[in-house]
């Protein structure tokens, strides 16, 4: 019988490390956006998912604009839902889903001094990317030669991220692991 716990503790180890390295790449963003001040333009968010494009996804949560507003969504192409307002206290954040070849959001801006948010992403093959622009599709703030602000690949790293973003890392999968090994304590002493 203890023989049998051990094997039930050791494969349920196994499984709860197993889903923490498919689980999403949460990363902090901001960025100064004063050179654009008082601008009007437009926030393009891209997702192209890939190979993969099954299990591509991308989600903005905790969106904040300072000394700027967001204005109505001008496109919105593949599989993407919610509408970004500027304010972190709202709930209707953006979400994007599989669907070949891109997913895109565009919204209108009067940019700000600040920029920032939270992106979850997933999965290996994967890029996402946002662009800030003009009135005339020209991009903003960006040295990368396809505009982009930003790019994210495969929900691993930040493959791109110009001299005006802040990477913080936030370590969800860590959250995750350290959550199941304190159940399976739970579990054990229980059996005990």
């Amino acid at each position: 019988m203890r023989v049998i716990k051990h094997l039930l503790t050791a494969v349920l180890v196994l499984a709860s490390l197993a889903g923490t390295a498919q689980a999403a790449f949460v990363q902090n963003f901001s960025f100064n956006t004063l050179q654009a001040q008082g601008r009007s333009g437009e926030m393009v968010f891209e997702l192209a998912p890939g190979s993969s494009n099954q299990n591509a996804f991308a989600a903005i949560t905790d969106f904040f604009i300072r000394n700027g507003t967001v204005g109505s969504v001008l496109e919105r192409t593949g599989s993407s839902y919610g509408t970004l307002s500027g304010n972190l206290a709202d709930v209707n954040n953006l979400e994007f889903q599989a669907a070949p070849p891109l997913s895109r959001y565009v919204q209108a801006i009067t940019f700000g001094d600040y920029l920032s948010f939270t992106l979850s992403t997933c999965c290996s093959d994967s890029l996402f990317s946002l662009t800030l622009r003009d009135n005339n599709h020209i991009p903003l703030l960006s040295s990368n030669p396809n505009g982009h602000l930003l790019e994210v690949s495969g929900g691993i790293n930040c493959s791109t991220c110009t001299v005006n973003s802040t990477p913080t890392p936030v370590p969800a999968a860590a959250w995750l692991l350290a959550s199941g090994v304190l159940g399976l304590i739970g579990v054990r002493r229980r059996i005990a």
